[in-house]
């Protein structure tokens, strides 16, 4: 279970306990704080995935290069192939 969805749990059942008592100033802290929780979660797990994204598209480029340098064929490609995607 990730932390996404632990936050989203979290408040839920603090949301659920404000149906029963919407007066509650204790319980309307507790939701701000949870929904700020669940939101830096998001952040956090939007961030992480995106790193994932760029790691992966630097292996898959690396091995693009590698592909592409031991051909001696098309070794005068990789002039043609964008800097931004031989370089990340």
């Amino acid at each position: 279970m990730t932390n996404v969805h632990q936050a989203k749990g979290f408040l839920q059942t603090i949301q659920q306990l404000l149906e029963a008592d919407h007066s509650n100033d204790l319980l309307l802290l507790l939701e701000r704080m949870a929904r700020l929780i669940l939101l830096k979660a998001a952040q956090l797990e939007q961030s992480m995935l995106q790193q994932r994204a760029k790691i992966q598209c630097l292996k898959e480029g690396s091995v693009f290069e590698d592909l592409l340098s031991k051909d001696s064929s098309t070794k005068g490609i990789t002039k043609d192939i964008p800097y931004y995607l031989r370089k990340w």
